[in-house]
Parts: structure tokens; C-alpha cells; sequence
């Protein structure tokens, strides 16, 4: 997780002219497959991809915001 979660904060400095500040749907979608592992890493990537503005920071003591990862069940998941 925390490998991910520096990894997100390093792609958000590396691409900072192409992400925007704050997540909006309409920028990014995000899949993954349906296995815990794969879910935690995105969701990880994600925190530091994305650190909440205050907008979307929705308790002052928790420096985190939820972005919706989408998955498939496995059994009809046929990129993996």
C-alpha cells in the first residue's frame, strides 16, 4: 500500500500539467479487477494521486477522500 500510495503521489508530481487538482469523474475512470490485492493498490494509488482539497475532505482529521474504483465479477472479466 505504501509502495502505491508513493507511486500515486510521483505520477501526480511526474503529471502534474495533465491531472487536474481535484477528481472528478468526468477526468478519470478507474477499473480494476475484483480481487482485494488489485482494489487495495488502486485505492492506495489513488490516495496519492488525488490528495483531498478541502471541498472534498470530508473530516478535517482524516487527509483522505474516497474515489470510486469499478470492477467486473472475475467470471466476466476476460482482460486479466
Amino acid at each position: 500500500m505504501r509502495q502505491h500510495y508513493e507511486l500515486g503521489q510521483w505520477l501526480r508530481n511526474h503529471y502534474k500539467n495533465l491531472l487536474v487538482n481535484d477528481y472528478t469523474r468526468d477526468d478519470i475512470y478507474i477499473q480494476s479487477t475484483d480481487v482485494d490485492r488489485t482494489l487495495m493498490s488502486a485505492m492506495s494509488n489513488l490516495a496519492g494521486m488525488y490528495p483531498p482539497t478541502e471541498r472534498r475532505q470530508f473530516d478535517e482529521n482524516l487527509a483522505w477522500a474516497p474515489i470510486p474504483v469499478h470492477t467486473i465479477p472475475e467470471h466476466e472479466d476476460y482482460v486479466s
